[in-house]
């Protein structure tokens, strides 16, 4: 499913809300400067937040709207291109691995790593 489709989705129910995880460095990604040079972003989406995202829209080219940063309102461009999985707050939703920035898989290449570690004992 393409990304604008999954977001249509997964947001279509009243109250509903999506994790969205991006890559803040990728061209034309228009986010507040100072997560520019992070490999990964999240940001909730939804229809109706508590606080509310501003002419939020999304197509198959981008997702925008006006999101809140610790009570300051920037206006985010994010290029499909920029996601890389968009995750329901129920848990639904998809992983997109060719967009999947080197650092966050090295990230999730570790983390499954000491998972499958044995326990010591002492």
């Amino acid at each position: 499913m393409k990304k604008h489709e999954l977001l249509t989705h997964l947001l279509q129910n009243a109250g509903s809300t999506a994790y969205v995880h991006l890559d803040p460095r990728y061209e034309s990604c228009l986010v507040p400067t100072k997560f520019k040079k992070d490999a990964q972003m999240i940001l909730h989406v939804g229809r109706e937040m508590v606080v509310p995202i501003r002419h939020l829209f999304w197509s198959e080219r981008a997702l925008s709207g006006v999101f809140s940063f610790s009570g300051v309102e920037f206006q985010c461009i994010i290029p499909m291109g920029a996601i890389f999985a968009i995750v329901s707050d129920q848990g639904a939703g998809a992983m997109y691995a060719k967009d999947i920035p080197k650092e966050v898989m090295e990230m999730m290449a570790e983390k499954s790593r000491v998972q499958k570690m044995p326990a010591r004992s002492h």
